[in-house]
């Protein structure tokens, strides 16, 4: 999610971000009476919270002594795995602010109340919509998200979904007659450490999102420009403590770790979703 989201430093424990409504405009001269196009903004605020990370493991005095290999740099590159995991599924299907997690985008209250939801298949949303056919990924749903999301975010946008999710739109094909179907509109990269592409937009795969098969009413795909629609802060980096005293009368030496992070949609329309409300 690091290198697809935005991302920012801060020494703040909350970042206020400010936004207006779009304006617009129009062609003409003034000295001809051309009207000028008026637009009404209105502004607005959200706030997106920096959350705390924590973690403590506990080794053996003699463990570490005795051990011919480097045990503490063991631990940490264990913590800093572990840390990379919480986020990656915090800034996807976090619970917010009121738990102590990240806003993920498949639980934002924005998202969730606009399509999902009950609504029943093939229920079509402001930012997003439901499979027409409960469980089941269909390419002209696929397709409808892809032409869904508004032009100006087009450039720099990728698919996000489950692994499984993915499995099922690799097959996917239209039928152009009977019996006879077209090309496959996942395609495979043609460069080493590149991700393969649907209708030709990039897709990443994050295996905490929910999946048509496991019939969880929970969002499916996140197709967009993430870039421009979530906001990840960072407040710090990783700090290990190492805790040589707290725990001498057991023998054990503690390791703690630390991270202040958070993360935030700053931008619906830059995202489109598909749900499965089964």
């Amino acid at each position: 999610m690091r290198r697809l989201c935005g991302v920012r430093n801060t020494i703040r424990d909350k970042v206020k971000i400010r936004s207006l409504t779009e304006v617009s405009v129009g062609w003409g001269k003034i000295e001809t009476g051309t009207d000028i196009p008026e637009s009404t903004v209105t502004p607005s605020t959200d706030t997106i919270y920096v959350e705390d990370l924590y973690g403590l493991t506990k080794l053996g005095e003699d463990e570490l002594m005795d051990t011919d290999a480097n045990l503490a740099a063991m631990v940490a590159n264990s913590f800093a795995i572990a840390l990379a995991n919480a986020e990656e599924k915090a800034f996807v299907i976090g619970d917010g602010h009121t738990y102590s997690e990240p806003e993920g985008i498949c639980t934002d209250a924005v998202y969730t109340a606009d399509a999902g939801n009950g609504k029943g298949a093939g229920y079509d949303g402001t930012y997003g919509s439901n499979w027409s056919i409960d469980d089941t990924v269909a390419l002209e749903d696929m397709l409808q998200c892809e032409y869904d999301l508004g032009t100006q975010y087009l450039n720099g946008a990728v698919w996000l979904m489950n692994r499984k999710t993915e499995l099922a739109a690799r097959v996917l094909r239209a039928e152009v007659a009977s019996g006879f179907y077209g090309n496959f509109l996942w395609q495979p990269s043609l460069m080493v450490g590149q991700p393969a592409s649907f209708d030709g937009f990039p897709i990443y795969n994050n295996n905490n999102m929910a999946y048509p098969a496991d019939t969880t009413a929970a969002v499916n795909v996140i197709f967009g420009n993430l870039k421009n629609a979530y906001l990840i802060l960072d407040r710090s980096g990783m700090s290990l403590q190492r805790l040589d005293e707290l725990y001498a009368e057991a023998g054990l030496v503690g390791f703690k770790v630390h991270k202040r992070v958070g993360g935030g949609m700053i931008r619906y329309a830059a995202l489109h979703l598909i749900h499965n409300d089964t």
